[in-house]
């Protein structure tokens, strides 16, 4: 879930980040010998500096391998210890008979926003980081999404999707019945009609199945499209 710390709460921006910096590095190697047997704890913060730059986004082991210089089963084996301590989450790609071709490859996302931004040396205010920020705007979402999940005694699974096409859906939410709620998260603060796309796309095949197509942008207003479509402030995870 997502975890802020009281102690980097109460610093100022520059060394909140480098406390962010330290947490990562330290948590991992301190923690990662209690779960796995790894002799190589030094390679843990590169490792995570680079899926932190690579957050909110379909996970390329091929590519992390190359930038590394490790072997694929080396990274796995650490992106897992890595999950188990709930420093990052894979979320699976989603699939269903009815939509075909869809990407199998799953999304990267950590579970502390904060930790993220840090790593990728994100200043709140830059134009240039604009793109950082949707996507750490993402994940953030994706922890929030994890944290009301575990409220209910039987959670939905959450799932991506993304068509060999190029479109995506950030974060599907499928219940045991095969119910759909769909979600896209937009650093915005207005809304764009064709967000809802391939909302639509899923509604018109799905059917009863498609539940509702939420928008989350960076906006004060609930805006409805249809019964199944609406655009919702981010502030609704936590608020009315």
């Amino acid at each position: 879930m997502r975890r802020v710390s009281p102690a980097s709460s109460r610093t100022s921006f520059g060394p909140r980040r480098q406390w962010f910096e330290a947490y990562g590095a330290l948590t991992a190697q301190h923690n990662i010998a209690d779960i796995a047997d790894f002799d190589r704890g030094d390679l843990l913060p590169n490792l995570i500096a680079q899926l932190a730059l690579r957050t909110s986004r379909t996970l390329n082991i091929s590519d992390l391998s190359k930038t590394l210089q490790l072997a694929r089963a080396t990274i796995d084996r650490y992106i897992a210890a890595l999950e188990a301590l709930y420093i990052v989450a894979c979320v699976q790609p989603w699939s269903r008979n009815e939509i075909s071709p869809l990407a199998k490859t799953p999304k990267i996302h950590f579970l502390d926003s904060g930790l993220v931004a840090a790593l990728c040396r994100y200043s709140p205010g830059s134009i240039e980081q604009r793109a950082v920020f949707g996507r750490l705007l993402e994940t953030f979402v994706f922890a929030e999404l994890l944290r009301l999940a575990s409220f209910h005694s039987d959670p939905p699974s959450i799932y991506h999707l993304r068509s060999l096409a190029g479109e995506e859906v950030d974060f599907i939410l499928e219940t045991w019945d095969h119910k759909i709620v769909a979600i896209e998260v937009k650093a915005n603060a207005t809304v764009n009609y064709d967000w809802f796309k391939t909302m639509r796309t899923l509604r018109d095949t799905l059917g009863p199945a498609f539940v509702q197509g939420i928008v989350l942008y960076t906006g004060k207003e609930v805006k409805q499209f249809d019964d199944r479509r609406v655009a919702a402030p981010v502030s609704c995870l936590w608020g009315d």
